[in-house]
């Protein structure tokens, strides 16, 4: 293909890492701002930041590529080091595994708080930051072993073109490898999100209402949790669309089995953007709490009142209060029964801490 196509794919990746940004910076700062929210989606956070990053590289990458045109300088060839060490190289490459990995981690905490409640009720802050470290050291391993065995395994002095797409950069078998990675966690990421939705389906278990309606601060818990792991449920769908697809395709294409242009892997990027969006996007059309925060958010920048947040907090409060009809129903035995487990299983939280 000829520049058309160049310049296509560079207003791509900067039209796209626009909209990457204003879709998942908002929901990231109220997400981090509110302590409740950090608690409650922590472990979302990694893959809003990571669309928030991936946004920021897509800017950065469009306006290199526009600046090369610009400067006649399309056509030119540079090594292989200097293509890795570019940091707008090590950040594409940071940011597409990730993707995966984010989606990887969050079905592994819905999984956990739908087996283990309670557990996750007294350590949820625990887990949410394991999770996260194990993210960032699985992409981190990754992304050291694409960076190492690419330069050790080619050619010295070997020159590619100076817009260093990944197509170009990496060997046949080493693209195939980082593909195959990112599809594996997908696909990881909706089989667990199907266990869950198989527990899901059994949540009116006497040992899962015994564990969550003991008190009102676990009502609410709950609450909170069984609609945000519905919300992911969701996003299982996108996955598939927008991501486990196109990487599956980019794997064929690049090993031959398909007769298309060298631009696959920024095509197949450009789609697997697309759900970074449907992370953010979900998270803001139906969590109540996420869209209160960023109404507010909106009348206190501009100085308005363009949306109504009242009445979404008071609908959120409504729906999280705990049924008062369904407490009184217990008999004052099984109540003080159930008083006095939460008590127990406080008071070890607190020793093992």
């Amino acid at each position: 293909m000829g520049n058309s196509q160049f310049i296509f794919n560079a207003y791509g990746f900067l039209i796209l890492g626009i909209f990457l940004i204003l879709f998942n910076l908002p929901v990231l700062i109220v997400v981090v701002c509110a302590k409740k929210l950090r608690n409650q989606y922590g472990v979302v956070i990694m893959s809003l930041v990571n669309g928030f990053l991936s946004g920021m590289t897509g800017i950065a990458y469009g306006v290199f590529r526009l600046a090369l045109f610009g400067q006649g300088r399309e056509n030119d060839m540079v090594s292989l080091a200097e293509c890795m060490y570019n940091p707008l190289t090590f950040f594409l490459l940071w940011t597409f595994p990730m993707i995966g990995i984010g989606l990887f981690i969050n079905s592994i905490d819905r999984l956990l708080v739908i087996s283990f409640p309670l557990s996750y009720f007294n350590y949820n802050t625990r887990v949410v930051v394991v999770l996260n470290i194990v993210a960032l050291v699985v992409n981190a391993g990754i992304v050291f072993v694409a960076v190492y065995g690419t330069l050790n395994g080619s050619q010295a002095g070997k020159m590619i073109n100076i817009f260093c797409s990944h197509n170009d950069l990496f060997t046949v078998e080493m693209f195939i490898l980082l593909a195959s990675i990112r599809c594996f966690f997908a696909t990881m990421s909706v089989l667990l999100m199907f266990v869950v939705l198989v527990l899901f389906m059994k949540q009116n278990k006497i040992t899962t209402k015994l564990a969550f309606h003991t008190e009102e601060s676990i009502q609410k818990f709950k609450a909170r949790q069984m609609n945000y792991t519905k919300t992911m449920l969701l996003s299982c769908i996108a996955t598939i669309v927008l991501f486990l697809i196109p990487a599956l395709f980019a794997i064929v294409a690049r090993a031959g089995f398909v007769n298309v242009s060298g631009h696959v892997s920024t095509w197949t990027r450009f789609i697997s953007f697309f759900d970074s969006f449907n992370i953010a996007f979900l998270l803001f059309y139906r969590q109540s709490d996420i869209r209160w925060r960023l109404y507010r958010l909106v009348n206190i920048v501009t100085h308005t009142h363009l949306f109504n947040a009242t009445k979404i907090q008071s609908t959120h409060n409504e729906q999280s209060a705990p049924a008062a009809t369904a407490k009184g129903s217990h008999s004052s035995r099984r109540v003080s029964s159930n008083v006095a487990a939460v008590g127990c299983a406080r008071e070890y939280s607190v020793n093992v801490v």
